[in-house]
């Protein structure tokens, strides 16, 4: 079976980015019906969005510094700041994004987090499951050599809301478990199994969570 990798650059602003507040929406003209109405406020963005500064466009691969990123991601701040340090600190969520784009909307990318969050807690839930198909956006797909002398599978996803999705997808490709930490004061979702330091079946991200809830567990 090929293994699977995933190739993903963007550009990121070197001038950061910035948060454009939501427009207010126009007042009703003369003959302009609700739906027409909430179509405009739709094509003029009537929402925060997130720009470039107009810098110059860095080449950054978000996944290769951050190995679980898709789990950074599903707890952002749902605020229009958490989304401005997500994006300064790891870039354009989609192509929109790019500098002369109309920007990121924040409450599609909120969205988003949302729905990463779910799906991690239902795979680190008691009856483990991923849910509905997640679509992809755009995704070119290459057959390359493996260094083995076997063949690759490489994934080039166009956008970072897409390579978050495949980080995810590869992961549970590759048998990692997705397990939340039972220790309260982390309650941190964490990778188990195949190619982690932590059983499949483990209840902690670590030795010392195990240790810590087990003293608070004795001292009740």
């Amino acid at each position: 079976m090929p293994t699977l990798q995933i190739d993903f650059t963007l550009t990121r602003d070197k001038r950061s980015y910035r948060i454009v507040p939501k427009e207010p929406l126009p007042p009703r003209r003369s003959g302009q019906s609700n739906l027409d109405r909430t179509l405009a406020a739709k094509l003029d963005a009537v929402a925060d969005r997130i720009i470039g500064n107009g810098g110059p466009l860095v080449p950054y691969k978000p996944l290769h510094k951050v190995p679980d990123l898709f789990k950074i991601f599903a707890k952002i701040p749902r605020t229009a700041d958490g989304v401005l340090s997500f994006v300064n600190t790891y870039g354009h969520f989609t192509n929109a994004g790019i500098v002369g784009g109309h920007g990121d909307m924040v409450p599609t990318v909120l969205d988003e987090a949302e729905r990463m969050s779910k799906r991690l807690d239902r795979l680190s839930s008691s009856r483990p499951s991923l849910g509905p198909d997640i679509p992809v956006t755009k995704l070119n797909c290459f057959v390359v050599g493996h260094a083995s002398g076997g063949i690759a599978l490489k994934l080039v996803p166009a956008t970072l809301r897409d390579a978050l999705w495949l980080q995810l997808a590869k992961a549970l490709a590759d048998g990692t478990k997705i397990r939340k930490c039972r220790f309260e004061l982390c309650d941190e979702w964490f990778r188990a199994g195949a190619g982690t330091d932590r059983r499949a079946d483990a209840d902690f991200c670590s030795d010392e969570h195990r240790k810590r809830f087990n003293s608070l567990e004795r001292s009740r």
